[in-house]
């Protein structure tokens, strides 16, 4: 592990500029994948292109990796994209309408909520890394410990073709008014300022959730976390267009009632039967591309079984 790629310091002068930072932080709100996403939608509604599922698919090319200003300290564009070709295999990645895998390693996904102690407007912020460690820097340890909880590393835009009350919800009921689809990127961002990461620099994976990389070696476990993230993104375009109001939905759900939650991240979701039902599959489908042995040795076999059986195109 390379502890030297992030050098956080505890800021001993608690007090900090708000309307500073707020300023400089506003010129990145929803400048990130997601707007970029948005706006490629608007174009093709005002193009009139977008199309059912089954032309959709049938146009869809095997997406690429991109690498965004990736310094590939983590995880390097050949790394993903030997992951992506050994793990999903066949025309998984097209029937699930993966758009593209983009790496964004350098940029910190910061998404503020309603009430935040920085008194910024609600929304998604892609700050480059530098930036943003220049201000996170100004913090209290307890302010950074706050920020922390809404800083995410990877992103599937899948959910925009369902309804749900998220914050696109006027694009999922336009999409779904349209009877049209969209496919969507899965992006990553970086790793060095959430919990998780911090949890596997700490060696205290058991605490943070993440009890399933312990068979892992501990030089590997952060890629091996990155890489798991991706398939984690590539499962909810999966779910989203291959299992979510298929047949299979029930019997996936039947399985998640009597096993639980594979993760203790899946189990966040539990009071949202949908999302929960996604995330289990998500987080499984990580499991068993990264950790298959977790899986079979505590008790959720029949996970490993149904992704068999639906999917056999996915390795693990």
């Amino acid at each position: 592990m390379n502890t030297e790629r992030l050098k956080v310091v505890e800021n001993t002068n608690k007090t900090f500029n708000k309307l500073e930072i707020k300023k400089d932080f506003e010129p990145f709100i929803n400048s990130g994948v997601s707007m970029k996403t948005f706006k490629n939608l608007i174009e093709k509604f005002l193009e009139a292109s977008l199309k059912t599922y089954q032309e959709t698919y049938e146009a869809m090319d095997y997406p690429r990796v991109s690498n965004e200003g990736n310094d590939e300290k983590l995880l390097t564009k050949n790394e993903v994209t030997l992951f992506i070709n050994e793990k999903f295999q066949g025309n998984i990645l097209q029937k699930a309408l993966v758009s593209g895998i983009e790496l964004h390693l350098n940029e910190i996904n910061y998404q503020a909520i309603e009430e935040n102690f920085l008194g910024l407007e609600k929304g998604e912020y892609y700050l480059p890394k530098e930036k943003f460690l220049a201000y996170f820097n100004k913090l209290s340890f307890e302010q950074q410990e706050e920020m922390r909880k809404n800083i995410y590393h990877a992103e599937s835009f899948a959910s925009w073709n369902r309804t749900t009350e998220q914050e696109n919800e006027t694009v999922n009921t336009v999409l779904l008014a349209s009877g049209k689809v969209l496919p969507t990127p899965i992006a990553l961002f970086n790793f060095e300022f959430d919990k998780e990461t911090r949890a596997i620099m700490e060696g205290k994976i058991e605490e943070a959730g993440i009890g399933y990389l312990s068979e892992i070696k501990e030089s590997e476990r952060e890629k091996v976390y990155a890489l798991g993230n991706i398939a984690h993104e590539i499962a909810h375009n999966i779910f989203q267009h291959l299992i979510y109001n298929k047949p299979q939905e029930k019997e996936w759900e039947e399985i998640v009632k009597r096993l639980g939650s594979v993760t203790k991240y899946a189990e966040r979701y539990k009071d949202d039967d949908t999302t929960h039902y996604d995330e289990n599959f998500a987080e499984a489908v990580r499991l068993f591309t990264t950790t298959r042995e977790f899986l079979e040795k505590n008790g959720y076999m029949e996970m490993v079984l149904f992704i068999k059986k639906y999917f056999p195109e996915i390795k693990s």
